[in-house]
């Protein structure tokens, strides 16, 4: 986390690898069952926030980070609103935000 500030608010942004174990799970295109995978990724997470002092114990945030896992491949054909579809690749990307209230001792 690197940021800038004065005595009332802090903008900063954060940046680092992140880890994952996912489980996708989809119906094959004959619906004859649930086509399924377990893996296990490493990413990278970006993101920025702010936080900013309300009175001297107390400070509000808001915190949002993107994190992203690149196009992992499997065999599996996945059925979508527009029919067959081959499953080769699938993204698997998150977005996350946070509010939060902090107390300082």
């Amino acid at each position: 986390k690197i940021g800038t500030g004065n005595d009332d608010v802090m903008i900063y942004g954060t940046g680092g690898v992140a880890f994952t174990h996912a489980r996708i799970v989809g119906w094959n295109y004959e619906g004859f069952g649930a086509e399924n995978f377990k893996l296990n990724s490493v990413g990278f997470v970006i993101g920025a926030g702010l936080e900013f002092r309300i009175n001297s114990n107390w400070t509000a945030s808001f915190d949002y980070s993107h994190y992203d896992f690149g196009s992992k491949g499997n065999s599996t054909q996945i059925f979508s609103d527009d029919g067959p579809a081959d499953g080769g690749k699938n993204k698997l990307t998150f977005d996350v935000a946070k509010v939060g209230i902090n107390y300082r001792f």
